[in-house]
């Protein structure tokens, strides 16, 4: 039996699970503001309840889990992910960030990812919760825009999180 690839990415409305070996999705409307303001965790236990229960649906025995997360942030993100994930008993966990992801993507100079109410700018690496002032024209993921280019795909950073992994095996 082959050991079981899992990706995980989790934003402002949504947790994303890929069952590699699997060829399983599973994409989840969840309520994350108990547990996740502003691009971090902020209640730890809850974000353990969520993974546990949607993890636990899976049957997954030491799976191994790689997990996009906003490293633009404040807190000891990977520790807190790490914590949390303790009860599945993984294998092995490894970390991609958003500059990770993003760095080869032709507008990153100019990328800046809208997730719920804030805006992360990647380059800068800082969070703000609006997009004045800025002094070029940014390339936007997950809004439509009418005044800037966007990429409105709900899912386009997931997508692009699946391909980057999936080409790298």
């Amino acid at each position: 039996m082959k050991r079981e690839e899992v990706l995980l990415y989790i934003n402002s409305n949504k947790i994303y699970i890929y069952l590699k070996n699997k060829k399983k999705e599973i994409i989840k409307k969840i309520d994350t503001s108990s547990f996740f303001k502003y691009g971090e965790i902020y209640n730890e236990q809850k974000f353990i309840d969520i993974l546990d229960r949607e993890f636990n649906e899976k049957f997954l025995l030491k799976p191994n889990v790689t997990i996009l997360y906003n490293d633009i942030c404040n807190s000891d993100i990977k520790f807190l992910y790490k914590e949390a994930l303790i009860n599945l008993g993984f294998n092995n966990i490894s970390f991609i960030g958003y500059n990770d992801l993003f760095l080869n993507n032709k507008f990153y100079n100019r990328l800046v990812i809208l997730d719920g109410d804030y805006y992360i700018f990647l380059k800068e690496k800082n969070k703000r919760k609006s997009l004045s002032p800025i002094a070029y024209k940014p390339v936007i993921i997950g809004t439509k825009e009418n005044e800037y280019t966007h990429y409105a795909d709900d899912n386009y950073i997931y997508n692009e999180f699946k391909k980057y992994v999936l080409k790298m095996t």
